[in-house]
């Protein structure tokens, strides 16, 4: 039988933790240590652990806040597609070409890394060989 917990007392745990770890954030990782719900009920009540943490009065983590769904994306077939075709189908940084060497591997890169808060817009996507996606240029 799954017991069902309102949301006053899922909140109510999430700053009983931000007061035991005395700060005004917790992350996900601190919680599943130290509250008492498993953290996916918090998925399941609030949308998403920000949501859930926002509605307890607390500071969102930064670097995992709200993502917008297009960034959610993966760079697809077609999007990886348009960015080799702009790009020449060349390394933007060495020249490299499959067409003059078949051992070159092509990568679509993001410039700011999704990671921390880069996205799939064109503007921040390249075409990179695998050598030099790597930092592995000049190395054999």
């Amino acid at each position: 039988m799954t017991k069902v917990y309102s949301d006053e007392r899922l909140v109510k745990d999430l700053k009983r933790v931000a007061k035991k770890l005395g700060k005004n954030r917790v992350s996900k990782a601190e919680y599943a240590t130290h509250g008492i719900f498993n953290p996916e009920t918090y998925y399941y009540r609030f949308g998403c652990w920000n949501n859930a943490v926002e509605n307890a009065g607390l500071v969102p983590n930064k670097r995992t806040g709200r993502i917008a769904a297009e960034d959610l994306i993966r760079v697809t077939d077609t999007l990886r597609f348009i960015i080799f075709k702009r790009d020449n189908y060349k390394c933007v940084i060495c020249g490299q070409s499959p067409a003059t060497d078949p051992k070159v591997i092509l990568h679509v890169d993001h410039i700011v890394p999704k990671a921390i808060g880069g996205n799939n817009a064109h503007s921040n996507l390249r075409t990179l060989c695998s050598r030099c996606n790597y930092g592995r240029k000049g190395v054999s």
